[in-house]
């Protein structure tokens, strides 16, 4: 049954959340910390494989489709994006999924601008930090819509893990593996033009705290400031 999204609306003000992605980096990282703490955690796509979260987050046929057992019995809150099953959405030529039987919340998503549009935007057109009933850009990254859902709930500082936006020049791409075997593509440039949005917004508001918690450097370390993940779990400012 669909649930009403409007309802997590403020549901963790002024506490930590992690968002957790599918990059490598996520191996590397002591996540069964976290079972120990009372930080609020939300992952995406395949990240039933490696963790348990608080939250899920689909939006992937692909991933759906490969993880419906385990999103199935998963105990947690869906975050399912509308177009999983839109008929009239053609996404990796992959058919539209039956709507679930069990309890989801539904988000929609809307294509990312093009380059000149998007360059044209304000922060705060392109960021939706206010409200579950706009329809959010996907930046052709999950965790873009994942970090507008934390703040929307009033989650704060915000830590990102398993979210570099790059590919490992060798070994496996993903936490799951090799990405490429299954479905997954690199990210294209407008990915980091609507990261550049969301650097610009934070600036508009210096109270909100999102903290790369990664522990691979990259281009991340551009847009969020870093913390150490045993930090930020520790509760250190």
């Amino acid at each position: 049954m669909r649930l009403d999204i409007r309802s997590l609306t403020a549901a963790h003000y002024e506490r930590p959340l992690i968002i957790m992605g599918n990059s490598h980096s996520l191996n590397l990282l002591p996540l069964g910390k976290l079972r120990k703490s009372s930080i609020v955690t939300m992952g995406c796509n395949r990240i039933l494989e490696s963790y348990t979260p608080d939250y899920l987050v689909e939006c992937d046929r692909s991933a759906y489709m490969d993880q419906i057992d385990r999103i199935t019995t998963f105990r947690g809150k869906r975050l399912f994006c509308t177009a999983l099953f839109d008929p009239n959405r053609r996404i990796r030529q992959l058919p539209a999924q039956e709507l679930p039987p069990f309890d989801w919340y539904g988000w929609r998503e809307v294509p990312t601008p093009k380059k000149r549009r998007l360059q044209a935007m304000l922060p705060a057109q392109v960021v939706n930090a206010t409200s579950f009933e706009r329809p959010f850009i996907s930046a052709v990254s999950i965790a873009f819509p994942m970090i507008q859902f934390a703040l929307i709930m009033g989650a704060n500082p915000i830590g990102l893990v398993g979210i570099d936006l790059a590919w490992p020049k060798t070994g496996p791409t993903h936490s799951f593996g090799d990405g490429r075997k299954r479905g997954c593509e690199p990210f294209p440039k407008r990915t980091y033009r609507c990261f550049e949005k969301l650097h610009a917004w934070l600036h508009s508001d210096p109270d909100q705290r999102i903290v790369n918690l990664s522990p691979v450097r990259g281009i991340m370390d551009t847009y969020f400031e870093r913390q150490e993940f045993s930090d930020f779990i520790g509760g250190k400012p």
